[in-house]
């Protein structure tokens, strides 16, 4: 009965707050669990599809929190709509509008800030084993060391204030925080099925890449179920608290109803 009356108090509020924009770059890049997660939470959703022609919002203000999820492209691409989202990232954080990026995302999220971005010289493709900084541990309630599955070949040297909570052996600057915003270079969203799409998919970076740390893509698929159930929990508890520092957003959720 309890969980009851806090659903539809959450959805209550959710109507009074102004949505979340998600802008999509690929069509196998989506939102994945975050829609669900953010779903759970009542936080009302508009989706952007740039690779449909959709128009890059030009107003942040507009929205109570920009999500900015992964493309093949990356933040150092001239292109029109990359400097579009650029401005978009620049005015959410002047005008305190709670940024999240997702792969491509978390480089724009950088660069925005005052980091930079530059090519890798080991591409990371396939699950890494990686490590949470202690207060990420606790925020989140998840062990330290957890595997992450990656797919970038780009590294990030991060803002002044930001602030490292996620790392592996290549790559120290996995997942950051910037106040109330959050990077993330891997494509946390991503479902069973997103990958097993991902991978049968031809053209792709992750089909392109090679190097030391790029794993075949049977070796991406083994043990499956097990591997993404541990990521989505942890996908969930941060996209949560991500998404608790909305404005107007619905009470905290707790973690283990949430993750059940």
């Amino acid at each position: 009965m309890a969980d009851k009356m806090a659903a539809s108090m959450n959805q209550c509020l959710g109507k009074h707050m102004k949505p979340v924009a998600i802008l999509q770059h690929e069509q196998h890049m989506g939102p994945g669990s975050l829609h669900e997660c953010l779903q759970q939470l009542a936080v009302p959703l508009q989706l952007i599809r740039t690779d449909k022609g959709q128009a890059v919002p030009k107003d942040a203000q507009a929205f109570s929190g920009i999500v900015l999820l992964d493309s093949e492209r990356s933040a150092l691409d001239r292109l029109n709509w990359i400097r579009a989202e650029l401005s978009l990232c620049k005015e959410s954080l002047a005008q305190g509008v709670p940024v999240l990026g997702l792969g491509y995302g978390a480089q724009l999220l950088a660069v925005a800030a005052g980091g930079s971005v530059a090519p890798s010289n080991s591409p990371s493709y396939g699950w890494t084993p990686s490590w949470l900084t202690p207060q990420a541990g606790a925020w989140f309630d998840v062990p330290t060391r957890l595997e992450i599955f990656n797919a970038h070949d780009h590294t990030l040297e991060l803002p002044p204030e930001a602030e490292c909570f996620l790392l592996d052996r290549h790559c120290h600057n996995k997942g950051f925080t910037l106040g109330q915003n959050m990077g993330l270079l891997c494509p946390l969203g991503l479902t069973p099925v997103d990958l097993v799409a991902w991978c049968a998919r031809k053209g792709t970076k992750l089909a392109q890449a090679k190097g030391p740390d790029v794993q075949n893509r049977i070796s991406m698929q083994r043990a499956l179920p097990e591997r993404m159930g541990k990521l989505n929990t942890l996908a969930h508890r941060i996209f949560t608290r991500w998404a608790q520092q909305l404005p107007g957003a619905p009470r905290p959720v707790d973690f283990v109803r949430l993750a059940a």
